[in-house]
């Protein structure tokens, strides 16, 4: 490992010891002190759940069957809590009890009863489960926000002894997130946790006084998390689905109160909706980005009820990195930004100069996404820079990741982007929209320095191409033997792809009719196998061109996707 990448990974590694020691000396404290719990005396109100439900699984449930995360577990009339042969991700979704909204939509005093039993069951079989996933930080925030936001049907059969012991751990919970929450992970984690203790300063009756702080620290995490232009400061374009769906139901918890939200919550909730109207393409999906799979698109569109900005007017987002063109009904996102660091990489992308784009309610171009369901014996091949539309040199990524060694996996932890030396330029004339970007993500191990010009036409919406290799200073290329490049075009699994009569372009057709022609002035495209790790249920084959040639032969490299039917 070059000395660099083991540095890096000291770092990572002494990060979360510390993180961890940190807990352990805070758990020791409470633990000296008898420092005693939040006991609610009743819940003063029961926030909304913007999630879409499905009451049809409320039978599903009571049969003992469920699917999480992508994947089903059918416990024979056992308890859920601690199956054994249940994936990480499966226990995470179970213990946050998102899936209550399914049995309150049904709404039946079967579904009360059951909902009830559950809580009851976790209660008393929380000591069997697993703490890695149960006491997690963000699991933990989301059940207590669950238990608030279906807390009707929970309490909807009477029985004196099931809500005292239900409100004392309603308390044990926001006492477990005072605790850790300034320990947690940095982002989606540590604004979960104080997202919950505020759901719990405006639902919690009595005792309060001591959960005043988290609406302040709330609008601390949402002023350094969420950038000015929307964009989530891990760079995952679903985030501001995540944060929206817990936010604007606080927002409105506040004002049913009687009380009017801070303007950080205000302003935070503006720019997270105009983040996600920015990464929206034309089939209602968010661009595939740095952890973002498949998207709720119903979520999506209730989300976007709620928007009230008088312009529609997307350019860029410079404070995320990503870039935007439009015109007509064609839509294409770039990424020309920096990786995130830190913990907040663990689950990002090397893809740098990677591209998506659609075509009125189709996706054509894409990046290959994240599986629904994860399996530690897999790599996570979806965040290497093969899996995105851009360039990749001698197979390898743009960026390194951490290789914790948790789970076999080679491409697990941090990402470790190195030298990058990310520049941007976008430029607007009369007749073209056009970005330049570069990364040095290659220079370390080959020598190589990438450079992607994307321009659209503004009147029928054809993209233009243009990648470019030098060495470190812009000067050319004589010495670099390692200089085999693949720059790959994956398609959305939708479109039908096949050569051109000559064979020398490929024509692309999307589900809805519209063709467009890929053509390249220096090599013959191919058309390749790939994989879309997106789907809706499990990864789909789908198809991808690719350009393959040497850096030092041709550094240049100019391709157009021209519509032939607008």
């Amino acid at each position: 490992m070059p000395l660099l990448d083991s540095f890096q990974t000291v770092i990572a590694s002494a990060g979360r010891q510390y993180r961890a020691t940190r807990k352990m000396a805070r758990t020791g404290v409470t633990v000296l002190t008898g420092y005693s719990p939040y006991v609610p005396k009743h819940l003063l109100i029961a926030p909304q759940n913007l999630r879409t439900s499905d009451a049809s699984l409320a039978e599903e449930y009571y049969a003992g069957r469920y699917v999480f995360a992508g994947e089903l577990v059918e416990t024979k009339g056992a308890s859920p809590f601690g199956f054994p042969g249940a994936g990480s991700d499966w226990n995470r979704e179970l213990h946050s009890f998102r899936w209550l909204q399914n049995l309150s939509a049904r709404g039946d005093a079967l579904s009360g009863s059951h909902a009830q039993a559950m809580v009851r069951e976790w209660m008393e079989l929380d000591a069997k489960s697993p703490k890695n996933v149960v006491w997690d930080t963000e699991t933990a925030a989301a059940r207590l926000i669950s238990w608030l936001q279906n807390s009707m049907l929970i309490l909807s059969v009477p029985n004196y002894d099931f809500h005292q012991e239900f409100m004392q751990n309603l308390g044990s919970h926001a006492r477990y997130l005072k605790r850790y929450a300034s320990s947690a992970s940095s982002g989606i984690p540590r604004l979960m946790a104080y997202l919950a203790l505020a759901y719990a300063s405006v639902c919690f009756e009595g005792r309060t006084s001591r959960l005043n702080f988290a609406g302040s620290r709330l609008d601390e995490e949402l002023d350094t998390q969420i950038l000015p232009d929307g964009s989530h400061i891990s760079r995952n374009p679903y985030a501001s689905v995540e944060i929206l769906t817990y936010l604007l139901p606080y927002r409105q918890s506040i004002i049913a109160t009687g009380k009017e939200p801070s303007p950080s919550v205000l302003a935070s909730t503006e720019r997270l909706l105009h983040g996600l109207r920015f990464h929206r393409l034309g089939d209602g999906h968010l661009a595939r980005f740095n952890g973002c799979g498949s998207t709720e698109t119903d979520l999506v569109a209730t989300l976007l009820r709620y928007d009230e900005s008088v312009t529609n007017e997307l350019v860029n987002s410079s404070s995320g990195g990503y870039e935007r063109f439009e015109s007509g009904e064609t839509i294409l996102i770039f990424d020309a930004g920096r990786p995130p660091k830190g913990t907040l990489s663990n689950s990002a992308h090397a893809g740098s100069l990677s591209f998506e784009f659609s075509s009125g309610a189709d996706c054509i171009v894409v990046n290959s996404g994240v599986p629904v369901r994860k399996r530690a014996e897999i790599p996570a091949q979806w965040r290497s820079s093969a899996t995105h539309s851009t360039s990749v040199v001698c197979d390898s990524s743009s960026c390194k990741f951490e290789n914790t060694g948790q789970t076999g996996s080679l491409m697990e932890g941090q990402l470790f982007s190195g030298p990058l030396k990310l520049e941007s330029v976008r430029l607007t004339d009369e007749q073209y929209e056009v970005v330049t970007a570069s990364h040095q993500g290659y220079v370390r191990e080959f020598g190589i320095r990438h450079e992607r010009t994307l321009k659209m036409h503004r009147q029928n919406g054809c993209i233009e191409g243009r990648d470019w290799y030098s060495g470190p200073d812009k000067e050319d290329l004589y010495y670099t033997t390692k200089d085999a490049v693949t720059i790959h075009f994956h398609l959305h699994p939708n479109v039908e792809v096949e050569y051109s009569q000559d064979g020398n372009d490929i024509l692309v057709r999307s589900l809805f009719g519209k063709t467009w022609s890929f053509s390249c002035e220096e090599i013959t495209p191919e058309i390749e196998d790939s994989i879309y790790f997106a789907g809706l249920a499990n990864p789909l084959k789908t198809k991808q061109i690719t350009l393959r040639f040497h850096a030092c032969k041709n550094p240049e490299i100019n391709w157009k996707f021209a519509p032939l039917n607008s």
